[in-house]
């Protein structure tokens, strides 16, 4: 299987494992191409144009976007053209490789890649397809609105290097301070319009977000649904601090204060304007009209049954 490595030298682990990686991919024979100041997605595109039949993401969860951003485009242009997405977990985050079922050791996760040839270590990767703005864009793990932008805000390359995926823990106390409540009208599947005010209102393809925060513990990559998830505006600081401790165990859906939802399609009806939404932990920057799931859009490569 022709296989290129696209590595983000800036992710959060690539100073400690990319070197290892590198070489290992080359052992492989695989081609390593450094994306430098090449957009990812640019980057993604052009492999798959020029013959790469698996196309690995070495970085955090932003790298990954743009990889599956590229490879989409490309599959739209060449609707024929086989091409497997691959998951090297260098980030801090890294919550597509945790639903990939990816290793999250480096080296574990290499030679987890170098078995994408073999039919049991590949899904058929759902989508989320987003409208925003007069843009369109696709995400692979989740789609985050309210307090999301909030924790991003509190992050930065320095904080994310020294605690890791606590960083996200020690960002979202922080935004507890400054935390505001949205409303939102909405339909899913056409159905009726409903309203919701929220503190937390996440669209869900993988399980977890933040480095391991199970918001949607039931969540499959291929199962053809989303599943949207609704943390209530009435739920007080001590409610929303312990339903953090239980979304990292699994066991959010046990909170009173979180409502959960399947569908294929989510609109927005309305909504404010300052209401911010991150799609897999990068801005999406425009208001956000709808969302649409692509069952099977993308063959992935996963780490274990």
């Amino acid at each position: 299987m022709k296989t290129a490595l696209l590595i983000n030298d800036a992710a959060g682990s690539v100073d400690k494992h990319g070197e290892s990686a590198i070489a290992q991919a080359k052992e492989f024979g695989w081609d390593v191409c450094p994306f430098g100041d090449t957009p990812v997605s640019e980057a993604a595109r052009h492999a798959v144009e020029r013959g790469y039949e698996l196309v690995i993401a070495g970085g955090g969860d932003g790298t990954v976007r743009e990889v599956v951003q590229g490879l989409w485009e490309a599959r739209q242009r060449q609707p024929e053209r086989e091409v497997t997405l691959g998951v090297l977990p260098l980030g801090t985050g890294n919550d597509l490789a945790r639903a990939l079922r990816m290793p999250l050791e480096p080296e574990l996760a290499m030679q987890a890649l170098a078995r994408a040839d073999e039919p049991a270590h590949t899904i058929a990767l759902d989508l989320l397809q987003l409208s925003h703005g007069q843009t369109e864009s696709v995400c692979a793990n989740s789609l985050n609105g309210g307090i999301a932008p909030l924790i991003r805000e509190q992050l930065d390359p320095d904080i994310k290097a020294k605690f890791g995926p606590l960083a996200f823990v020690w960002a979202a106390l922080g935004s507890l301070k400054q935390l505001e409540r949205w409303s939102v009208r909405f339909r899913i599947d056409g159905g009726p319009v409903l309203e919701r005010s929220f503190v937390a209102f996440v669209v869900a393809n993988g399980s977890s977000v933040g480095g391991g925060a199970q918001v949607a513990p039931v969540a499959q990559l291929d199962d053809g649904l989303f599943d949207l998830v609704v943390i209530q505006a009435e739920a007080s600081i001590a409610e929303l601090t312990i339903a953090a401790i239980q979304a990292k165990f699994g066991d959010l859906f046990k909170s009173d204060c979180v409502e959960h939802f399947t569908g294929r399609s989510l609109e927005i009806v309305e909504q404010p304007q300052n209401l911010g939404f991150t799609a897999d932990g990068e801005d999406v920057g425009e208001p956000l009209r709808s969302v649409r799931l692509l069952p099977g859009a993308l063959r992935a490569v996963v780490g274990g049954p």
